[in-house]
């Protein structure tokens, strides 16, 4: 609220009126508030202080119905046959205030507040304004805020698991908040400000357990699916404006749908891997270098689709793959004199009596894994021009392989040889999904 001070010298009342403009600047975004002024006569003293400051001269500006004026506008441009413009001002009266909007100003954007007096240009003889120059004494009081709101919001957090015997198990977990909601200590411009509601669903089972125990194969699998939806209470594209009103200002479900992909905040991730699959040995036989056991394969996909305001299209996927051959052995030590008496008489031959060697490796052991992601990603046109985006790829594919050979050719001399190798598969530019048109 702005209150004021006013003496004016050849000025009939409402011949003067004063301004305050906000927005992000002062020439192409920003609303206007004008009001005419009523002039304190001279000589008028402090004991009639509602003569010196009257009430007709208070700005009381309702935040929300100037947001509802330039809705107006906006709605008014989407006729085709429309002449509005956002450079051409938009002009309501609202009682006895005039109201300006100039571009796309916001409440929550304003950088600066101007204020001015205005000697308004002379429309006709009848209105009572000779159209001379003015001079008057103009005092600003105070600006204040009040009436903030302080409607509040709920949340909700459900989980659900599920023990399928021996199988494995079932989780499902979700959650929701509104806008508004936020902890006892928080204050209002530190709750949520926009709605959040969340899903997630997992899995873990033994696969395995469909063939016969005595087969002894073991497949782990896990599954998981989640999204996310983020639903700003404001719409980001013209950020005083409330979500909810820009919706219902369209009259198709359609555009109506369109502006929430545009706007809502929204990521779904999937997940799925089969880790160490193997068969186990379910006997006490003497383990051999070409025995099944002895390999184990995994696989893992994920893949994150997002979008938001800033981005149109964002997928994240990526493969991993291994294959793994261990083989551990206690293998027979040979002592081809140890039994001889001969040399056992001679401690100058006992070295001879102590060789040994052993003719079978203690453990070979091979892995291979390959690693391959890719993103694609389109950034969203926010300009007012058709401007062409371009989606961007990048990608990435890796294969590593590790091999390790423990030897021992006798008790007191072992081998141990490790190697690894790193190579980097290089891909043709351009997109990764091969059934795509741009493939």
């Amino acid at each position: 609220t702005e209150t004021r001070r006013w003496f004016g010298i050849g000025a009939h009342q409402g011949e003067l009126s004063v301004f305050m403009r906000f927005g992000a600047d002062f020439t192409e975004n920003y609303y206007e508030y004008e009001i005419p002024l009523n002039f304190t006569p001279w000589g008028t003293t402090v004991a009639d202080p509602d003569a010196i400051w009257p009430d007709d001269n208070s700005f009381n500006i309702d935040l929300e119905r100037l947001v509802e004026i330039k809705q107006q506008r906006n709605i008014a441009m989407r006729d085709p046959n429309s002449n509005l413009s956002n450079s051409i001002p938009y002009v309501v009266y609202d009682g006895n205030a005039k109201v300006t909007v100039i571009g796309m100003p916001s409440i929550s954007d304003v950088k600066a507040v101007l204020i001015g007096i205005r000697n308004p240009k002379q429309i006709n003889s009848a209105a009572g304004d000779d159209g001379l120059p003015k001079s008057a004494e103009v005092w600003v009081n105070e600006m204040r805020l009040t009436d903030f709101s302080n409607k509040g919001g709920w949340a909700a957090t459900a989980r659900i698991s599920a023990n399928l015997a021996d199988l494995g198990r079932m989780t499902f977990m979700g959650s929701h908040n509104t806008a508004g909601f936020g902890s006892i200590e928080q204050r209002v411009n530190e709750t949520f400000r926009e709605a959040i509601t969340s899903f997630d669903f997992s899995t873990d089972m033994e696969l395995g357990k469909f063939f016969p125990e005595k087969s002894g194969i073991r497949i782990p699998f896990h599954f998981d699916y989640s999204e996310a939806q983020s639903t700003p209470q404001y719409n980001p594209l013209d950020p005083d404006v409330k979500l909810s009103d820009e919706l219902e200002s369209f009259e198709t479900k359609q555009e109506r749908d369109s502006l929430k992909r545009v706007v809502v905040d929204y990521v779904q991730r999937k997940n799925i891997n089969f880790m160490n699959v193997r068969k186990d040995k379910v006997n006490n036989t003497k383990s051999k270098i070409y025995d099944v056991e002895n390999l184990n394969l995994s696989y893992a996909y994920s893949e994150i689709y997002s979008r938001n305001i800033d981005v149109e299209y964002d997928m994240k996927k990526a493969y991993r793959g291994g294959f793994g051959y261990n083989f551990s052995n206690n293998p027979k030590v040979y002592k081809p004199f140890g039994k001889s008496k001969f040399l056992a008489q001679s401690p100058y031959l006992k070295l001879i009596q102590d060789f040994n060697f052993y003719l079978a490796p203690k453990l070979i052991s091979f892995r291979t894994d390959m690693f391959r992601e890719h993103d694609m990603r389109t950034l969203r046109n926010k300009s007012r021009g058709d401007v062409p985006m371009e989606t961007s790829y990048v990608k990435k594919w890796d294969w590593n392989r590790n091999y390790n050979i423990k030897f021992d050719l006798s008790q007191s001399l072992k081998l141990d040889f490790r190697a690894n190798a790193t190579a980097y598969i290089d891909e043709p530019q351009g997109n990764p999904e091969k059934g795509d048109a741009d493939y």
